[in-house]
């Protein structure tokens, strides 16, 4: 087995090749188990140089390098081809472990303000479509569906069939059985002239995946009676 003395020289020397390729002086890898290595490089005139795909041959030795010890998860290496100079940071699993959960849990805090920020907006949206865009839409209802045509969910949609007129959810482009009925277009018109994007937006939805996906909203009626 290659000792670690011996694979530090083998990184230091490839680290070292592919830096001066790149035209850099100094740079870093970055090695996670069990396969993820990343390169940054700094160039004399001191621009940052990202440096990807990264050499298969350094990322066999650095790997072997990490495996040798049971605990170990991850490696940092520092490199100042000027000083001559490399430094190893050997990082342990539970390190990364910690890293990765603290990584987490940042980007759940930033999706569910993203979240609430969006919801904010769709919330503000209460200017109601009015009767006319309603009678429009009736209209156009008795020639064309409303709503997308995909796989998956579809969003929300609106149909007239058979003398009626119908709301409710689209699912490969086909209209579930959860369904709002108006017999009549008096009653659909009443209903959509009420509405307005905040209270078509699905915002009653535990699931955040909802609000505002696909939903009805009043450019989407006024493309589709154009």
């Amino acid at each position: 087995m290659t000792s670690r003395e011996e694979l530090q020289l083998a990184i230091d020397l490839q680290l070292r090749v592919i830096l001066e390729k790149y035209h850099c002086v100094r740079g870093s890898i970055r090695f996670q188990a069990p396969a993820l290595l990343s390169m940054n490089g700094i160039r004399t005139d001191g621009k940052p140089v990202l440096i990807w795909p990264t050499d298969k041959k350094l990322n066999s030795l650095v790997s072997k390098y990490v495996f040798q010890e049971p605990e170990l998860g991850g490696l940092i290496v520092q490199a100042d081809l000027v000083m001559d100079q490399f430094v190893y940071k050997q990082v342990s699993k539970g390190r990364l472990q910690l890293e990765t959960q603290q990584v987490q849990r940042q980007r759940d805090q930033e999706a569910k303000a993203q979240q609430q920020n969006w919801r904010r907006l769709l919330e503000s949206r209460t200017d109601t479509y009015g009767v006319e865009l309603a009678a429009q839409v009736a209209d156009r209802l008795q020639t064309m569906s409303f709503g997308f045509g995909h796989r998956d969910y579809c969003g929300m949609g609106l149909e007239y069939r058979g003398g009626a007129y119908y709301y409710g959810g689209l699912w490969d482009g086909m209209m579930d059985d959860k369904v709002q009925v108006f017999p009549s277009k008096e009653e659909f018109v009443s209903w959509l002239a009420g509405q307005s994007d905040a209270s078509m937006a699905r915002l009653n939805e535990i699931d955040a995946f909802y609000w505002g996906n696909q939903t009805v909203t009043r450019q989407r009626l006024q493309e589709f009676i154009i």
